[in-house]
């Protein structure tokens, strides 16, 4: 499903009369930022999915020595951030309305209704009310979602290499940090001055 953010061009005639055409024939970049976005969202889940794979398969102590137990909180973050800008909350909500399960339950003995093949039905589902003032503001706020998209971008192209060429394991200040805020201790200096770390 493409739900009209592709990248193909708009043709005067079938796709014209749809809102997301009618949306994006006023702003092209406006499609291009969403669809690059979405591509985004959708490549650092799946590198998201791989780390906790890791997380999970390596020992604990490995992890811990890790940059990736830095790294992926900080893209766990940020791809959260783009997947609410770009308003995929509201087709998860939408498509819970419709029928389809939540992603956290398990509907094996249920059959979900298929989703439509046309685009313009997937958009049905949707509540305009909500989806237009949403579709304003990301057309007014393109610069926004293209850092936030970059931001997305360049984090997961940085696990990925890493991935490449062997995980690093954290250097002196980003264990000295960890250790502050698991022990919360910050003692005060004897002049007055700020604090110190033990």
């Amino acid at each position: 499903l493409s739900f009209g953010l592709d990248e193909r061009p708009l043709d005067a005639g079938g796709d014209g009369n749809s809102f997301v055409s009618a949306c994006s024939s006023q702003s092209q970049g406006a499609r291009r930022a969403a669809w690059e976005a979405l591509q985004a969202c959708l490549q650092a889940r799946a590198c998201l999915q791989r780390c906790y794979a890791l997380k999970y398969h390596w020992t604990q102590s490995a992890w811990r020595r890790c940059r990736l137990r830095i790294w992926v909180p900080e893209l766990e973050g940020i791809v959260g951030a783009l997947e609410s800008a770009l308003g995929l909350n509201m087709l998860e909500t939408a498509a819970q309305q419709a029928g389809f399960p939540a992603p956290s339950t398990s509907s094996a003995a249920a059959s979900p209704p298929k989703l439509p093949s046309d685009p313009s039905n997937v958009l049905r589902l949707l509540d305009l009310r909500q989806l237009l003032p949403h579709a304003i503001a990301i057309s007014e706020n393109l610069g926004a979602l293209r850092q936030l998209s970059t931001a997305v971008s360049l984090q997961t192209t940085r696990i990925l290499d890493a991935g490449h060429t062997g995980f690093p394991d954290t250097g002196f200040i980003e264990d000295a940090v960890e250790i502050v805020r698991e022990t919360g201790r910050a003692i005060a200096r004897p002049d007055g001055g700020g604090c110190c770390l033990m």
